[in-house]
């Protein structure tokens, strides 16, 4: 396990980060902690602050009773405590084994294999606002991979994927700033409006351990000579990973899988649609092998229009492509993809099958009659649309209900989700509102045809109503 604790300053401190850290053992001590089914593969930092770090190895044990409680890890940990200033195009990563670090300083990317080695530089053609490596611009952060972090190590640690983004034919964008003076301060954005040209993208592998090995993985052909989005990059193994295309449209979108020894890539599913195409950003689940994967993908339910489900894919023999079979069916989306185990064959993920205004995880056999079983369906009150984060073992998961009462945290055992351990149930707040007048939600369902009269609106106590015709 891996413990962090940060201390933040307001006044950075003029340190210089491509130099290598410098350790000291006056921070450690001996300590216990608790932690939550916490991994952590990669740490992403990005705030233009200064930072003590300290990272803890650790000897865990995981209390598996209903008791205090089956929510916790013991840990006693020995610290390593970092001190390091990043400026607004920087960030961290931890790639595993945790000896590795990969960082971004001034749009370029720099490692160390140890604590005390001599950091090494891997991109030279950073430019800040104009060539991103390993980082994302604006567009990327916001808008397609929804973090600023645009490298991904591989489970091991030997590989590191990472995006080069050049917005240098981007048409620029002046934002005001209001920072508490009589003007406001201008900041220049590259934006890509409609008909301008987008952000170019090329996707590039390093080889860490041993001599700096790069290879560039180049998009599918139909997409070489035009514009195009990546929308998502997942290591499948050590030595491949899975990668997403999206065209400049958005209405075709290629999944690929390459191998790292060649930088080839082959394309495994793809989807073309009318309109704009959704869940780009959706992470895979792969089985250990490699040999098969999960997706959702948009598939015609009868008359009721086109719902995103569950599709197993397998790789058929002598590489003729790969074979498909839907896991879910009916008239309601699959929303999340949470994890495969192999052992049980089972597939967890989350759906809004009970109803169109609510989420809830849910359990797939993968065998025999597919039969699916929901595992927080009307297991705690006003808990209808919950975040759910399974342990690495897939025995408990973690139940943050955020609506529509007042939220509650809960830990439960898949095997059965009614033995569980209540985190908090903010008793204070619920006291709080109690005889607080709440807002009141009103939910109908329209049929085909139904006209609603705006004009004929009104509020009426702590709700508003209206007409329906």
């Amino acid at each position: 396990m891996l413990s962090l604790y940060m201390l933040f300053y307001d006044n950075p401190l003029p340190l210089s980060l491509p130099h290598p850290f410098s350790l000291s053992s006056s921070f450690c001590s001996l300590s216990l902690t608790f932690s939550f089914f916490f991994s952590l593969p990669n740490l992403f930092i990005s705030l233009p602050r200064c930072f003590f770090l300290t990272l803890s190895t650790s000897l865990s044990f995981f209390i598996s009773s209903l008791t205090l409680s089956h929510l916790a890890f013991l840990s006693a940990f020995i610290c390593l405590p970092l001190f390091f200033c990043l400026s607004p195009s920087s960030t961290l990563s931890l790639c595993l084994p945790l000896s590795l670090q990969v960082y971004i300083f001034e749009n370029n990317i720099y490692y160390q294999q140890s604590q005390t080695s001599v950091a090494q530089r891997l991109t030279s053609s950073g430019t800040e606002g104009v060539v991103y490596n390993g980082i994302a611009d604006w567009l990327y952060e916001e808008e397609v991979l929804g973090t600023s972090a645009a490298h991904w190590c591989s489970p091991d640690g030997a590989w590191l994927t990472f995006a080069q983004i050049n917005d240098t034919l981007v048409p620029k964008m002046e934002i005001p700033r209001y920072l508490g003076q009589l003007y406001p301060r201008a900041k220049i954005y590259p934006y890509p409006k409609m008909r301008q040209p987008l952000p170019s993208v090329s996707l590039f592998l390093v080889k860490l351990y041993g001599s700096a090995h790069t290879l560039q993985i180049l998009p599918p052909e139909s997409l070489r000579f035009s514009q195009y989005y990546v929308t998502m990059v997942s290591w499948v193994s050590n030595t491949s990973l899975a990668v997403r295309w999206l065209n400049r449209a958005q209405n075709v979108s290629l999944l690929t899988r390459c191998e790292v020894t060649t930088g080839a890539c082959v394309e495994k599913h793809k989807i073309s649609s009318d309109g704009w195409l959704s869940k780009q950003g959706e992470q895979l689940l792969f089985s250990p092998d490699g040999s098969t994967f999960f997706l959702t993908v948009p598939t015609q339910q009868g008359a009721g229009g086109r719902f995103w489900h569950l599709a197993r894919f397998t790789a058929r023999a002598q590489h003729t492509g790969e074979e498909s079979h839907f896991i879910t069916s009916g008239s309601f989306d699959v929303t999340s993809l949470f994890a495969y185990d192999e052992r049980s064959q089972r597939i967890y993920f989350e759906s809004s099958e009970e109803a169109p205004t609510t989420r809830h995880l849910y359990s797939a056999s993968l065998s025999g009659s597919l039969h699916r079983q929901c595992l927080t369906c009307g297991l705690l009150p006003d808990c209808t649309w919950p975040r759910v984060q399974l342990s690495p073992g897939l025995s408990h998961f973690l139940l943050s209900c955020y609506g529509s009462g007042v939220p509650t945290h809960s830990v439960h055992r898949v095997a059965d989700p009614r033995d569980f351990f209540l985190l908090t149930d903010n008793q204070d707040l619920r006291e709080a509102v109690k005889n607080r007048q709440m807002p009141l939600t009103k939910l109908h369902t329209l049929a085909g045809g139904t006209r609603i009269r705006a004009d004929s609106v009104s509020r009426s106590g702590s709700s508003w109503t209206g007409g329906l015709s």
